[in-house]
C-alpha cells in the first residue's frame, strides 16, 4: 500500500502528547496514528453492522474496504 500525506488536525495538548510519546518510542508520529486508526477500525467492524449499511448506500463494499486498507477477517 502506497502512503499519502494530509494535514491533522489536533488540538496543541494531543499534539504535544503524541510528540511525547512518540519520542519516548522512538517511533514516527504517522506510525502511531496509523496504529490508532487500525485499531479503531477493528473497534466499527466488531461493533456494527456495515456490511448492511454499505449495501444499503449502494457504493463501496465492505470486502473493498478490508482489501483497501488490508483487514483480515
Amino acid at each position: 500500500m502506497t502512503a499519502s500525506t494530509t494535514t491533522l488536525r489536533l488540538p496543541e495538548k494531543k499534539l504535544r502528547a503524541l510528540r511525547v510519546a512518540a519520542g519516548l518510542l522512538n517511533r514516527p508520529m504517522s506510525r502511531i496514528v496509523e496504529d490508532l486508526l487500525d485499531e479503531y477500525l477493528d473497534d466499527i467492524v466488531d461493533g456494527f453492522e456495515i456490511e448492511k449499511a454499505l449495501k444499503e448506500t449502494d457504493e463501496i463494499s465492505w470486502e473493498d474496504i478490508k482489501k483497501e486498507w488490508d483487514i483480515v477477517g
